[in-house]
C-alpha cells in the first residue's frame, strides 16, 4: 500500500506512488529524462496532505522512496506525530524527513486536552518508549498530563499540540548520501552490509539488480568487488538454509547469493524437500539451485525411509501406479520392488530418507548430466 503518492508532471497519469520497487523508480525517471540526476520535480504531493510542504520542490527519487518505506511503519499516532512535526519546522525536505522519522519519540501531539491521564500516558510512552505492567497503577499520569498542558511549550498546528521532549537528543540517522539500516521487508532472506572507504549501504536480499548498483552508488564504489560485504542477519530461513547461503557468499559472491534468496524467498518453495533433493544430488551452486527448484515436483521424497523394503512398501501404499490395499502388502515382495525402483527411479539414500525420480522424470535432462550415485542402503 502507497504511503505517499505526489503528481511529477503535467499530465494526469505521471502519479507516483510510493514506496515502489527501484526498477519502477527507474522507469519514472528515465521517462523525465532524469536518469543521471535522480531527481524529479513533485508538482503535487496526494497524500498525505501534511507533506505538502514539498510541492514545488526537485528532489532525490530514492530518498523519497526510502521515507515512504519509514512512514509505511508508523503506527497512526506515531504518523500523526511525524507530520505535526514536519509542518513546523523550517526548511523541510526529504533529507530532513528522513531523520525526523527516526525521532518521533521527542514528540507527544496532544489532540484531546480533556482527558489528563491519557495525555500523560502518551508524554511517558515518548519519553520511556513504554509502560511497564506494574507502574500502570502506581504512576500519576493525570498529574503529567497537568504538567504538560501547564507548562506553555505546546505549539498549535492543525493536527493538535505538539511538544518537544528536548532532553531527547536529536539523532541524525541519515547523513544525505547514505540510508541507515532500516529492515523495511518481514520476507527478507539476508540482511547485508556492504563498506567501502569508511561509508556503510545495507541491503535485504533479495534485491533488484539495480537496488544492487544504486547503493554501489552512493558509496563511490566502482566495482563490488572493491566493497566489504557483511553478512548482519538471517531473516525467514532455518540454520541449514543460513549455512549454504553462507557457503553462497564465500565461495560464489554477493550476486550469486542474492539469485539463491530469490529462489528461496518464492513463497510455493517447499525449502525442506529442496533441502533433501540437494542432499539426494549433491550439487552446491546456486544455478543447480535454481534448476532443482523450479524441477521439485518431479521429485518424491520418503521421510524416514531407511531401507529397501521400506521404500517398496512406500510405493504400494502411496504410489498410483503401484498402489494396492494395506491388506495384502504381507503378499508382495516389496524387496525386490523398492530395488526395481531405485534403479529405475535413480534412487538413493540420504540422511533421515530416501529421493528418487517421478515417473517419466529424468535427472539428467533437469541438470544436464549425469544421474547421482545410486545407493542400495539398507542391505
Amino acid at each position: 500500500m502507497a504511503t505517499i503518492a505526489v503528481e511529477y508532471g503535467v499530465n494526469e497519469e505521471d502519479a507516483l506512488y510510493l514506496p515502489c520497487r527501484d526498477s519502477e523508480l527507474e522507469e519514472v525517471l528515465r521517462a523525465v529524462n532524469a536518469r543521471s540526476s535522480n531527481e524529479i520535480t513533485i508538482i503535487n504531493v496526494m497524500w498525505p496532505e501534511g507533506l505538502r510542504m514539498l510541492n514545488g520542490l526537485t528532489v532525490d527519487a530514492d530518498e523519497m522512496n526510502f521515507l515512504a518505506k519509514r512512514m509505511d511503519s508508523f503506527v497512526p499516532m506515531e504518523l500523526m506525530k511525524f507530520i505535526a512535526a514536519a509542518s513546523v519546522i523550517n526548511d523541510m525536505d526529504t533529507c530532513k524527513l528522513i531523520n525526523l522519522s527516526f525521532n518521533t519519540e521527542r514528540y507527544t501531539l496532544v489532540q484531546d486536552v480533556t482527558d489528563l491521564a491519557q495525555i500523560g500516558k502518551m508524554r511517558y510512552m515518548s519519553i520511556h518508549g513504554g509502560i511497564l505492567p506494574e507502574d500502570q497503577e502506581s504512576i500519576d499520569f493525570a498529574e503529567i498530563g497537568r504538567k504538560l498542558l501547564s507548562s506553555g511549550t505546546g505549539i498549535p498546528t492543525e493536527f493538535g499540540l505538539l511538544y518537544e521532549n528536548k532532553d531527547e537528543p536529536f539523532e541524525t540517522s541519515y547523513n544525505g548520501v547514505n540510508f541507515p539500516a532500516y529492515y523495511y521487508r518481514a520476507d527478507f532472506i539476508a540482511g547485508v552490509r556492504l563498506e567501502y572507504s569508511g561509508k556503510s549501504e545495507y541491503l535485504y536480499l533479495p534485491e533488484e539488480p539495480v537496488t544492487i548498483e544504486k547503493a554501489l552508488k552512493r558509496l563511490g564504489c566502482p566495482d563490488l568487488v572493491e566493497c566489504t560485504v557483511i553478512v548482519e542477519c538471517y531473516g525467514n530461513i532455518d540454520d541449514n538454509w543460513q549455512g549454504r547461503m553462507d557457503e553462497s557468499f564465500e565461495y560464489e559472491g554477493l550476486y550469486e547469493a542474492n539469485h539463491r534468496a530469490f529462489i528461496l524467498s518464492n513463497r510455493g518453495l517447499d525449502r525442506d524437500k529442496l533441502l533433501k533433493v540437494l542432499e539426494y544430488s549433491e550439487e552446491v551452486s546456486t544455478e543447480a539451485i535454481g534448476k532443482l527448484a523450479k524441477h521439485l515436483g518431479d521429485f518424491i521424497v520418503i521421510d524416514d525411509a531407511e531401507n529397501v523394503m521400506e521404500v517398496g512398501e512406500h510405493f504400494v501404499l502411496y504410489d498410483e501406479m503401484y498402489k494396492a490395499a494395506p491388506e495384502v502388502l504381507a503378499f508382495i515382495d516389496t524387496q525386490a520392488l523398492g530395488e526395481y525402483l531405485i534403479q529405475e527411479r535413480d534412487g538413493k539414500f540420504i540422511s533421515g530418507g530416501f529421493v528418487c525420480m517421478e515417473q517419466g522424470c529424468s535427472y539428467e535432462q533437469i541438470m544436464g548430466n549425469g544421474s547421482p550415485k545410486m545407493e542400495l542402503g539398507g542391505m
